[in-house]
């Protein structure tokens, strides 16, 4: 058990007293959910640390091991891009991509990743190469589009956009 989810435990536990101790108001019950929230959520937060901690040495230990596969480094970078850990993200698509270059997701993911951290010229190559992997993909040609956009290249982001409509993207 974490310190997170310890002090989330006494925040809570004190709350409770607190609300017992002051519950009575003439014939009111009264309870202040205050600290109590605060300590249920401190908890949920330690035990959502945890497993994301028990998760990623489960693939250090796999990948340490060259057992990890393309999907197995897609989701931890996933997993990094959701906590805004974009470089980490980033990392994490190029050894899937290293061991298939041809992999979709990847490229994809990592074009986002480089969007957020506002490496434009750098998420287009990424989704140039999702599109030159799957020429009909409409996401790519979009996000290429908001990239582009960014860069103020409003003719080419345009063109990608229609194409992407083109594709069926709404």
């Amino acid at each position: 058990m974490n310190k997170r989810v310890i002090y989330g435990i006494v925040i809570f536990l004190i709350g409770v007293v607190l609300s017992l101790a002051t519950s009575i108001e003439g014939d009111r019950l009264v309870i202040s959910l205050g600290p109590i929230f605060i300590g249920l959520t401190t908890i949920v937060s330690g035990l959502v640390d945890e497993k994301r901690s028990r998760e990623k040495n489960a693939f250090i230990e796999k990948a340490s091991s060259g057992l990890a596969t393309r999907d197995d480094w897609l989701k931890r970078g996933v997993e990094n891009f959701r906590f805004q850990e974009y470089g980490e993200a980033i990392k994490a698509f190029d050894n899937a991509l290293n061991i298939d270059g041809n992999y979709v997701d990847a490229w994809m993911n990592k074009g986002s990743a480089l969007h957020e951290l506002g490496m434009y010229q750098n998420a287009i190559e990424a989704y140039d190469q999702a599109i030159r992997i799957e020429p009909k993909n409409a996401n790519a040609w979009k996000r290429k589009g908001f990239a582009l956009k960014k860069l103020d290249l409003d003719s080419d982001a345009k063109d990608a956009f229609s194409k992407a409509e083109e594709l069926g993207y709404r």
